[in-house]
């Protein structure tokens, strides 16, 4: 005896709400870290200017600079485009 599309409704409908829930946790936590990624930039900034930003250009700059702007710069349209479609 075959099952109808009826009787496996609501178990499709349990595993669309989990994906969704997974979703929805997920944007959570990339909210928090980028709140957090945010924050900790704020808070240390006058000290990367006053430590790092004076001195002359070398490898550990550019990977310094790009370690801590890179992460920031994508989050922005990742963020920002769960919001607003483009």
């Amino acid at each position: 005896m075959s099952s109808s599309p009826q009787a496996d409704a609501p178990f499709h409908l349990n595993d669309e709400i989990s994906v969704l829930s997974a979703f929805q946790s997920a944007h959570y936590l990339e909210i928090s870290c980028f709140t957090l990624l945010v924050y900790d930039l704020l808070t240390t900034f006058g000290e990367e200017v006053e430590y790092f930003w004076s001195g002359p250009w070398s490898m550990s700059r550019v990977l310094f600079f790009l370690n801590r702007y890179l992460p920031f710069i994508v989050m922005i349209p990742t963020n920002a485009g769960k919001y607003y479609h483009f």
